[in-house]
């Protein structure tokens, strides 16, 4: 059995950069992994490789595992374009989307600009919304960003006392199904920062990644993600799914923190023949969950795992042997080409 012994990541030196630190714990990681690739790092989003010059020239970047703007204090490396692209397409969508289940809500008191047809009048406005014993709608006219005739008509309206239907429509600035392919790409780096290459370059990992370089696709179907009921004892952390034995998989659990305290499960395939149809098992089954038993392995981060020797073969280990039947195993998948 492995024995990882449970250590805390210690500050970078006083003439290293945390880049140039992690640069140090992956290169190790892969070389230990692949004997060839020495002094190198492969993104793990795009696994396009970059010798320790790129930390120079900024072409390999610190990167939040969860946006800032969310909160988020986990970090990795990855290629300045993935991480450029991961915040533009990806973790602005997540954070737009927390901000306006906030405001709509009620609990963070933030507007959302809307367009309010009130009557026959319309006009550009401020609408918030007030979770209490008293719920309660405010509409800030926005004259500046309205019809002036439009405008003053709703305002008429509004002071005659009529009987009137309201009418909101707004741009709440996210798609969802990039801000939903956010969480699986944060629950995949989470799993590179704890396990690295040997989890990454897995086959049965294809299908997540490609998902992740292109959002626009369904290449996963839905139920990847879902929303935990209660708090965790551990946020951002990983643990084994065990039972239910068909939808055995790795599972990270996140926080996104604001007005609503948001606690997320995201599916992760192993690393077996089976994990690659992880995803469809996991929707198919999705209808009986709710009243299925589960156990799970909590799976503590100690950095480590990635550079000693000792536990090299410890994920492999961790699928292929946690809390299987005697007599359970199954082949790998191996490394990707």
């Amino acid at each position: 059995m492995h024995k990882v012994r449970q250590m805390k990541l210690e500050k970078p030196e006083a003439n290293q950069t945390l880049e140039e630190q992690l640069f140090d714990v992956y290169a190790s990681n892969l070389s230990r992994l692949i004997p060839e690739c020495h002094d190198l790092f492969l993104c793990p989003l795009c696994l396009r490789g970059y010798g320790r010059d790129a930390l120079a020239t900024h072409e390999i970047t610190r990167e939040h595992i969860i946006p800032r703007k969310l909160d988020g204090h986990l970090y990795t490396l990855t290629c300045r374009e993935c991480n450029n692209r991961g915040g533009s397409e990806l973790d602005a969508h997540l954070v737009r989307r927390c901000r306006a289940e906030d405001a709509l809500t009620g609990l963070s008191h933030e507007p959302i600009r809307c367009r309010v047809q009130i009557g026959d009048g319309e006009m550009g406005a401020d609408v918030i919304f007030t979770a209490s014993d008293s719920p309660k709608v405010q509409i800030l006219g926005i004259p500046g960003i309205s019809n002036p005739e439009l405008h003053a008509d709703a305002e008429q309206a509004l002071a005659e006392g009529r009987d009137l239907q309201f009418h909101f429509s707004a741009d709440l600035g996210f798609k969802g199904r990039h801000s939903w392919v956010a969480v699986l790409r944060i629950g995949y780096l989470l799993m590179f920062r704890q396990f690295g290459y040997d989890y990454v370059l897995r086959k049965s990992v294809q299908r997540l990644r490609r998902q992740i370089e292109d959002p626009g696709q369904e290449l996963i179907p839905s139920g990847a993600i879902t929303i935990l009921s209660q708090a965790p004892p551990m946020n951002d952390s990983l643990s084994l799914l065990i039972v239910p034995r068909e939808l055995r998989c790795f599972f990270a659990v996140l926080h996104l923190p604001g007005a609503l305290d948001r606690h997320l499960g995201v599916v992760l395939p192993g690393l077996d023949h089976d994990s690659q149809d992880i995803y469809e098992r996991w929707h198919v089954l999705g209808h009986q969950k709710a009243g299925m038993s589960s156990d799970a392995v909590c799976l503590p981060h100690n950095p480590e795992i990635l550079t000693d020797p000792e536990c090299l073969g410890l994920l492999p280990w961790i699928w292929y042997h946690l809390g299987r039947q005697p007599g359970e195993d199954d082949p790998g998948l191996g490394l990707a080409g």
